[in-house]
């Protein structure tokens, strides 16, 4: 027959002397409640560890001047002066032009190439610096998939790309730009290995969209500040839909008058930055 414990709860005495206990105490009951409560409180630490985690390595990845995983390089070092970059060239029909009106403005810049255009049009690139512009890589295609690459695939990217613009120029650059800005980890490290330094930028003229010439010029002389990295774009990245930039060209003439008149030089990233873009 069930009698009563102690402290609560019922006990059943055994033919072979054990005792079975036949439901729990009364001094059991707030432990046994506690339970689900710690489950959930355990569970919603660890969401919280998790989502903490990838919303960090979405910054270090997306946010062009996240340096978790290398450093960033966003302004140059000259307060009187900005940086503009170009990316995605070169190309036979948009950078020529673009050449033409920085020389006319006397104004340098600096040129992110994609290797396999590199390997096409080796004289505009030797162009580009003979006139005093920095040139830098971009890879060798620029394909977007790139986000998942290993690394092998990073390091035959950079190198190709890095070989391409060597082959042109007679130097290897040590600047380089990560295709949409993305960066990962497995990039960052063979990136660390080849000596580059990664170039992001404090202002995008977002030229790749279907702007007019007016709304990319005043996108740029409204947001830029004496010392920022520019970037616009001479060229088509490969899985372009929008075939040209022949606004950016347009748009450049009303860009240097501004910047000439508000007394801002436009540098080259070897001026600006006050070392050496090259290995040779």
């Amino acid at each position: 027959m069930p009698v009563r414990a102690q402290g609560g709860g019922e006990k059943r005495l055994l033919e072979d002397g054990n005792v079975l206990m036949l439901s729990a105490p009364s001094y059991c009951a707030p432990v046994a409640a506690a339970l689900p409560s710690a489950a959930w409180h355990a569970g919603a630490v660890a969401g919280s560890v998790v989502g903490a985690a990838v919303a960090t390595l979405g910054w270090g990845t997306f946010a062009v001047g996240s340096g978790l995983f290398i450093p960033v390089t966003q302004r140059v070092k000259i307060s009187h002066a900005v940086a503009l970059s170009f990316d995605d060239g070169p190309s036979e029909e948009f950078t020529p032009r673009l050449l033409d009106l920085l020389g006319e403005h006397q104004a340098q810049a600096s040129f992110f190439l994609i290797g396999r255009y590199v390997a096409k049009s080796a004289k505009l690139v030797r162009r580009m610096v003979d006139e005093g512009h920095t040139v830098g890589n971009h890879t060798w295609d620029h394909h977007r998939d790139g986000l998942l690459g290993g690394r092998d695939y990073w390091d035959q990217q950079i190198r190709l790309g890095e070989q391409a613009i060597g082959d042109a120029i007679g130097r290897c650059p040590r600047l380089f730009r990560p295709p949409l800005g993305f960066k990962t980890a497995t990039q960052a490290g063979v990136l660390r290995h080849r000596g580059y330094e990664v170039i992001g930028w404090r202002l995008r003229a977002f030229d790749t969209l279907p702007l007019s010439a007016a709304a990319i010029a005043q996108r740029v002389v409204t947001h830029v500040r004496p010392g920022d990295i520019v970037t616009l774009h001479d060229g088509l990245e490969p899985q372009r839909w929008n075939k040209s930039q022949a606004h950016t060209c347009q748009a450049m003439a009303d860009i240097l008058t501004d910047l000439r008149q508000r007394g801002l030089r436009c540098v080259s990233l070897e001026t600006g930055l006050q070392r050496s873009s090259y290995r040779d």
